[in-house]
Formats: structure tokens, sequence, C-alpha cells
């Protein structure tokens, strides 16, 4: 969620919106009396959208502080203060040799096998981050659930579907080769509940090394 900023301009107006808090599945929301946002959201699913036994859901209520604005430096700011230009260069480095490059794309726009991570600095902390690496098959958003289609003729395929019509599946594969397979050609298909992202990435770095990926990704 986020509070927009409307600013007269030479063509009329402009719009910036500002993040404010970040609610799952949010289902509704209403302003009360005393301006204040009151949301709400529910659900089968947690956070990642995987299914869960129990229902799941909440109220809140959010207050506007103008007095804080000020006395508080933004999350960038604070990002920009406490990483220092030699960190983050290192851990771009990382980021390409380690082969993070391959699968995610970093400029908001490109969609590769795995997900594009810009921003991913203001929705996870660095623990989580790491979490993330260390533990890829723990939480998979259902976008990026792998499939696997074994074709008639034996041969398997590994990787993410992108595009599904009544005659054709198109899965994209390690590579980010994308690969056009007609429906009457395959076996089976399937769902493979284990990432696509290779484990142990981080093996053989020192700690310094970590800190300074998990530095350059909480600057995307």
């Amino acid at each position: 969620m986020g509070r927009v900023v409307v600013e007269p301009s030479s063509s009329g107006y402009s719009f910036q919106e500002f993040p404010v808090v970040d609610i799952p599945k949010l289902s509704d929301l209403a302003f009360g009396t005393d301006g204040s946002l009151y949301v709400a959201h529910h659900g089968i699913s947690d956070y990642w959208y995987n299914a869960v036994e129990k229902k799941t859901g909440g109220f809140y209520k959010i207050v506007y502080d103008p007095s804080l604005e000020e006395k508080n430096p933004s999350h960038r700011e604070i990002r920009e203060q406490t990483l220092s230009e030699a960190s983050l260069e290192n851990g771009k480095q990382l980021f390409a040799i380690r082969a993070c490059s391959a699968c995610h794309a970093v400029d908001g726009t490109t969609e590769l096998l795995g997900p594009n991570l810009k921003g991913i600095g203001k929705e996870f902390s660095q623990e989580e981050l790491l979490e993330e690496i260390n533990k890829p098959s723990e939480r998979i958003k259902p976008s990026m659930i792998a499939a696997r289609i074994t074709k008639k003729d034996g041969k398997v395929l590994l990787g993410r579907v992108v595009y599904t019509d009544e005659n054709t599946v198109s899965i994209m594969l390690v590579g980010n080769h994308v690969v056009q397979v007609p429906k009457s050609e395959i076996k089976s298909s399937e769902e493979d509940l284990k990432s696509l992202m290779y484990e142990n990435l981080l093996a053989g770095l020192s700690e310094e090394e970590i800190k300074n990926l998990l530095n350059y990704l909480s600057s995307l």
C-alpha cells in the first residue's frame, strides 16, 4: 500500500506514490471519520499465496502522523548511508560471478527464469534475503513454480510456463530459452515444488563477501 502525492505542473498534475505499509491479500479498505485508514485482508493462503489449511486474516488501522516525516529518514536514505560504494561494487561483481544475473534481471522490466529483483531491498530485510538464498524452495511464488513436462518421445523439459493456449505450451528453460511445445506432443505435465534456483550458491564465500552481496541486493 502507498500514499499518492499530487502536485501541479506545467502540463496539469503529476503523481508520485510512496510506500506506507505492506499488507498482503488486501480485501477491503475504508476511511474512518477521524481520517484513519482501516484495512482488512483474508484468505486461505500465506503471504506468498501458498495454500494453507486454515483461513487467515486481520484488520489494521493505519494512522498518518505528519510530524514523523521530518524526524525519520526514508528507508532509501538509511540504505544509502550504510552501504559503501566499495561494498556495493563487490556485491555486484559477486552477483555476476555466482551466476545470479543469469536468472535474475534488476531493471524492473526484463523477465528471465527467476523474478526481477528491482526493488527487492524494499520488500525484504537482509536476514530474509539470506533465508531466500539459502532455502530457495521454502517459499515459491505461484508465478515462479516450476513445471516438468514429459513429451511422448521421452524428452523431459523442466522450467517455468510463461504462456499457454489450447494448442501450445511455452516453457522457459534454464538459460532463459523459451520452447514452444505442442500439446499433442505432451505425455504428462506436473508442477515441481522444488525451486529452479540452485542451492548452496553462497558456498565458499566469506562473511564479508556474503554481506557485500546482501548490501547490493538491498540497494536495488
